[in-house]
């Protein structure tokens, strides 16, 4: 019989650019966190979305565990090709248990897509890369995507916007001091200015404009989404016990303790969480279908 040890298994360090951790732990919060927001918005894909009754192709970039593809299949054609693709395959489920149309694969979306995959594309969707965007810059990653799109495809971007994070105490005087700590890794990591300016950049790469909105979380769900900033916290420490200078890890382990305890005392953050959807400028005498 051979014992391994939780700490063996349950974390995997990245060796590329992503922030957190992975494993088993990571992808039942990368789960949640799809719940949360699926709530949130209502929708998987922006009504304004037209879903082509056959051949419908379906890619999405950044997909973790895949969850939002795999959710996706109840609401379209069996015939359609749903394709994620992320940096890593450590959060991919094993095949057997993914959707007969459901396919993930290794890609990175810093980098220009395979000639196979150029133009393939009915839709693209891409939620949360704020953490890995670098230089205030989404180009490189939004390129990426638009060679992937046919003529006349959808690009939706979701995105949550933590500038504009703020507390939210429900009694007066509830400390938030360790809260808007967490907040402020992620502000510091790197530029977010862009996550804003989403609908303008789009337009600037030839993209048209379909739609641009904001949406907040349920009331209901906020303390929800504040036990997932704290989870979110865990990973990031598991990833700097790798990579980060001594002591980092501990740091932000005694935030997210400290900012369990503010939100069991009634502190929480109002989320924005924004939505771009932007098509490619082309003929598209295909998508002629019902929409869904």
């Amino acid at each position: 019989m051979t014992i391994i040890l939780e700490s063996e298994t349950q974390m995997k360090m990245s060796t590329d650019e992503y922030p957190l951790a992975r494993g088993y732990v990571p992808s039942a919060r990368l789960n949640l966190q799809y719940y949360l927001w699926q709530e949130a918005l209502g929708y998987k894909l922006h009504p304004a979305i037209t879903i082509k009754n056959d051949g419908w192709k379906v890619a999405d970039v950044g997909t973790g565990t895949g969850i939002w593809l795999c959710d996706l299949t109840k609401h379209v054609p069996l015939s359609s090709q749903l394709d994620g693709f992320d940096i890593s395959s450590d959060q991919f489920p094993h095949s057997s248990c993914l959707p007969q149309n459901v396919t993930l694969r290794k890609l990175d979306a810093m980098s220009s897509p395979p000639d196979t995959l150029c133009g393939m594309y009915d839709v693209v969707h891409v939620r949360l890369l704020f953490g890995v965007i670098k230089q205030n810059d989404p180009t490189p990653v939004l390129k990426h995507c638009m060679k992937l799109l046919k003529p006349g495809g959808y690009l939706q971007w979701d995105e949550m916007d933590p500038n504009l994070l703020h507390p939210l105490p429900r009694v007066e005087k509830t400390p938030t001091v360790c809260l808007e700590a967490l907040v402020n890794i992620w502000k510091n990591a790197n530029p977010i200015g862009w996550i804003s300016q989403l609908p303008q950049i789009f337009g600037e790469s030839g993209l048209d404009l379909v739609a641009a909105e904001a949406y907040n979380e349920r009331e209901w769900q906020r303390h929800m989404w504040m036990e997932l900033w704290c989870l979110t916290a865990d990973d990031r420490a598991c990833a700097l016990d790798q990579t980060g200078p001594a002591g980092s890890a501990d740091k932000v382990r005694q935030l997210a303790s400290g900012a369990y305890l503010e939100i069991t005392q009634g502190a929480y953050f109002s989320h924005t969480l924004r939505v771009a959807v932007g098509r490619l400028v082309g003929n598209d005498s295909d998508n002629n279908n019902g929409r869904g």
